[in-house]
């Protein structure tokens, strides 16, 4: 971890003690970083590209060369009709396999949100992304710490595919931009009325 990002998530940590405290009763520490953490998630999964199907289509038209049987052809050769009908079929395959895994980069941030018990919105498109051979689920991790002085939450996503979707800033961003959200919310006053806490973080359950 960069020390940016280092800073982002300490200065994060303390929000979420603060909130923690402010809450009492209303909710557990435990709670309430699951529920933050989930959200950072959300916002990471947001932030982390991913190819269009019009890209994926056009890249694909756009290929001059491909390898059948271990040859390569290039596509503006003239090809007997058998093979012609062989490599294009191939070419049809690889081309729905691309469309399959359109979204494997930000599958990954739902799976973590499922390692600590928590649901990660997301297009539908995402959760349905498919690779042969891969998946997410083995790159992504958590683990709870309950203690005595409290609760800690030690995520890790350490996904091949994250260094080609802008992965890393769209953390950095998701960190920052919810530690502020909560900062903004304690300068309103929300936090003196449980009532406005459960509305600005819906899904957390806050008992009024």
């Amino acid at each position: 971890m960069d020390l940016r990002l280092q800073i982002q998530v300490n200065a994060f940590n303390g929000a979420m003690r603060d909130m923690a405290a402010r809450l009492g009763d209303a909710k557990t520490q435990q709670r309430v970083i699951d529920y933050e953490v989930a959200r950072i998630m959300e916002k990471a999964l947001q932030g982390t590209k991913a190819a269009t199907v019009a890209g994926i289509r056009k890249n694909h038209a756009e290929k001059q060369w491909t390898t059948f049987n271990q040859k390569h052809y290039k596509l503006s050769w003239h090809f007997p009709n058998p093979l012609w009908k062989d490599i294009s079929e191939m070419r049809k395959r690889v081309l729905q396999k691309k469309l399959a895994a359109r979204g494997l980069s930000k599958r990954t941030w739902s799976e973590l949100g499922i390692s600590f018990g928590q649901h990660v919105k997301a297009p539908e498109y995402v959760y349905n992304a498919v690779s042969h051979g891969h998946t997410g689920a083995r790159n992504v991790g958590s683990i709870r710490q309950p203690s005595t002085k409290g609760y800690g939450l030690v995520i890790t996503n350490s996904s091949p595919l994250l260094q080609f979707s802008d992965a890393r800033r769209a953390f950095f961003s998701a960190v920052a931009g919810r530690r502020l959200f909560y900062e903004r919310n304690v300068a309103m006053g929300v936090f003196n009325d449980l009532k406005q806490v459960a509305k600005k973080y819906p899904g957390m359950l806050v008992t009024p």
